[in-house]
Parts: structure tokens; C-alpha cells; sequence
């Protein structure tokens, strides 16, 4: 009558073939332990559901595992399997695959046939290549084929002091039917350096599924294609990790994509992470993609234009963000002067020589800090000395001198 076997973080180096009597079983637990093979009889549990062997010595499946027909979720990340079973499609209600960190160099052509996987993660194998059918897979909603180089390395074993450093996926082309897949929610290709360029946005830009998480952080992109933005359906686009050499004008033409994060090979090296399609509307406003006349006047603007300046205090241009925030104040006036970082907007003020207008909100600002502390607090030294410097421009000399004083006192 067993129903659930946990025999997790142990030094077992093998399951007893009498594991067939129990015929009730659900779920089998058995990772980090030291098997190097499941038995043969495995396969007689036909009532299983969840299977989690992570963190073992397994090097191969036995051939009976495929009929488990009732099995949805498998976990065998972190073994030494380098191929599954040619009939493994016969899982037929498999619907969580997670294969991470093994040396798989390639799918077996059966694995199309899982009509109800839902989520697949193949990081840190040796694939080259996907089957050709892999497009089949229509309940597919997470595929995850990368994987960030810092978890490279697998945990530890029991077996050895440190386990083999995996490989990434080598994948250079993705199938011509993975376009078919329709129901993508997270599309991993993090740190996919192989994957070429051109043909992998053109599998993208006709990609059926819609609102969908695109990760392509480190992938070695350099540059995006200038066309094809309008069939693009991802919601969120990370490509950090990655110099791009500029943005395509035609992004903007991308139906659902409201995150963007990237980094542009510029002087400054900033990197720019777009959280929402306000930010990003703010963006191409500055880049000239679109005019800042067909912008929304809303208080959702008001706060991305004002993001957008405090991601870019550290350049040095200040200029540029005065601007950015100058329309915050267009946007939503009433807004924008409540919730503008006042030193910030005083700065950018001072840089380009807007000096009575700087003195004005280096006031607001030491009112602002001063007001439910009179204790004096170091980052206000700042706004003292940078408005002395504001003083002497306009000639008032002797302001300028009393705030040395207070700060000098202090």
C-alpha cells in the first residue's frame, strides 16, 4: 500500500529490486544519494506520478522506465546521463522534464511525442542539435536550453570531492518547427553563444507563442536585426550580458514588449533595465524613435521619464537628464514636483547652468532632508557646498560663504 518512498540524502548506492512490489507507489524521492543505476523493475510502478533522482551517479535509464505511462514528473538533474532511452516519447503523461547537468549530446527523435510537457530544462548538457520534429512539443511553456556560467558547476557528490565541470549546449540552429510551439511562457538561452544570429531571430520573428519571457543574457549578441520587430511576441526581452552596438528605431514596433534590459557598447557603459512599457516608451521618446507628442500625459509617465533620468545619473553628460526631466514636468506636473529627487534635479540644474533654478531645489532639498531630523546628516554636506557653487555663479558671494560656514561648523 506504500504510496510515497523518501529516501533522500542517504549513501545509497542502489534501490533493491523488490521495489516492484510496490505497486501503489507514487512518489519515489532519492536524490543526492550514490546510485549509478535505477533497477530493471522500475518499470512494474505503474502508478507513479513523481520520480526526483537529482544529485546521483546515474549514467544511463533502464529501458523499462518508459512504462511508467502515468509519470509527470521527472527530475534527474545532476547525473552522468548521456542518452535517454529511443522509445521515451511513450511517457505520454510526462509534463515536467528537468535534465540539467548531465552530458546528453542529443534528444532521442520519440521525445516530440510528449504532448503534455509542459516545462523542459536541458542546462549544462553537450546538445548540438534538437530533434527535427521538436516543434510537436504544442504544451511546451517553459523550455529552458542555457544557463548562467556562475552555476556552472554543479553541487558536490558523495561519490567525488567536486564534480566534472559541465558543458554549455552547443545548439547552433534551432528546428524550422520550433516555430510551431504556441504556448511559451519562458524561453531560456542564457549564455547560448553558438546559437547564430540571424537564423535564431528568424525563428523568433515567427514564433507562434505570445507574451512570452525571452532570456538571451550573454548569448554573444552584438547587433539586432534593423526589420521584423512587428511579428516579435515576447512580452519581456533580457539580453544583458551582452555590447550591443545600438537598438534598432523598429523595436517599437514589437505588439507586447514592455521589459527590456540591455547594454550598449558606449563610453559611459551604462547598462539600461526597462521594467515596464512606460520606461520604454520614455526611452524611445529619447532615442527619436517616437515623438513626444503621441506620449500619454500621465502620471505613469511622469514616473518612468524620472526613472529613466536616475538610471542615467552616473553619466556624465547631466544635460541629458535635465531633459529627461524637464518633461517629467510636461508628463505630470503635479507629480513630478512632489516626487523629483530635488538634489538630483538641483545637480542637473547646476551642470548646465541653470543657477538660480539649482539654488531653488538645493533649498527644497535641505528642507526636505533637515525637517524631521535636525541632526545634520553627512549626504546633506553636498547640497550646502554645490549650492555655494550656485551662489558664486550669480555673484552672491556672501550666500555662498554662509553656507561654507554652516557646513564648516557642522
Amino acid at each position: 500500500r506504500l504510496e510515497t518512498l523518501q529516501v533522500s540524502d542517504n549513501q545509497l548506492s542502489s534501490l533493491p529490486d523488490g521495489i516492484k512490489n510496490f505497486t501503489n507507489l507514487k512518489k519515489l524521492y532519492a536524490g543526492r544519494n550514490e546510485l549509478e543505476q535505477l533497477p530493471e523493475e522500475i518499470g512494474a510502478l505503474q502508478k507513479l506520478v513523481d520520480m526526483y533522482i537529482p544529485s546521483n551517479n546515474l549514467k544511463e535509464l533502464p529501458a523499462t522506465i518508459t512504462r511508467l505511462e502515468n509519470l509527470e514528473n521527472l527530475k534527474l538533474q545532476v547525473n552522468y546521463l548521456e542518452k535517454l532511452p529511443s522509445d521515451f516519447g511513450k511517457l505520454s503523461n510526462l509534463k515536467n522534464l528537468v535534465l540539467d547537468d548531465n552530458f546528453i549530446s542529443e534528444l532521442p527523435e520519440s521525445i516530440s511525442e510528449l504532448k503534455q510537457l509542459e516545462n523542459l530544462e536541458l542546462r549544462f548538457n553537450s546538445l548540438e542539435t534538437l530533434p527535427k520534429n521538436f516543434g510537436d512539443l504544442q504544451s511546451l511553456e517553459k523550455l529552458v536550453l542555457g544557463g548562467n556560467r556562475k552555476n556552472k558547476r554543479p553541487v558536490k557528490s558523495t561519490e567525488d570531492s567536486i564534480r566534472p565541470e559541465r558543458s554549455f549546449n552547443e545548439i547552433k540552429y534551432l528546428p524550422k518547427s520550433f516555430e510551431r510551439l504556441a504556448n511559451l511562457k519562458v524561453l531560456d538561452l542564457e549564455y547560448m553563444w553558438s546559437l547564430e544570429e540571424d537564423s535564431l531571430f528568424n525563428i523568433l520573428f515567427n514564433l507562434k507563442s505570445k507574451k512570452y519571457l525571452l532570456n538571451l543574457n550573454g548569448a554573444g549578441i552584438e547587433t539586432l536585426p534593423e526589420e521584423g520587430w512587428s511579428n516579435f511576441y515576447a512580452n519581456r526581452l533580457s539580453l544583458n550580458g551582452n555590447v550591443l552596438e545600438n537598438i534598432p528605431a523598429k523595436i517599437v514596433n514589437a505588439p507586447y514588449l514592455s521589459s527590456l534590459s540591455f547594454r550598449l557598447d558606449r563610453d559611459d557603459g551604462l547598462s539600461y533595465n526597462f521594467k515596464n512599457k512606460q520606461e520604454l516608451l520614455a526611452y524611445y521618446e529619447e532615442k527619436g524613435f517616437i515623438d513626444f507628442k503621441e506620449l500619454p500625459k500621465n502620471t505613469e509617465m511622469a514616473k518612468a521619464y524620472l526613472e529613466n533620468a536616475y538610471n542615467r545619473k552616473y553619466v556624465k553628460d547631466k544635460k541629458n537628464i535635465l531633459d529627461i526631466m524637464n518633461k517629467a514636468f510636461l508628463l505630470d506636473s503635479t507629480y513630478t514636483a512632489k516626487n523629483i529627487r530635488k538634489d538630483e534635479y538641483a545637480d542637473a540644474n547646476l551642470e548646465a547652468g541653470n543657477y538660480n533654478k539649482a539654488i531653488t531645489y538645493y533649498t527644497k532639498a535641505i528642507q526636505q532632508d533637515t525637517a524631521s531630523n535636525i541632526k545634520f546628516i553627512n549626504s546633506i554636506v553636498p547640497q550646502f557646498e554645490n549650492r555655494s557653487k550656485a551662489y558664486l555663479a550669480i555673484g552672491d558671494t556672501l550666500s555662498a560663504i554662509k553656507d561654507l560656514e554652516i557646513v564648516s561648523e557642522q
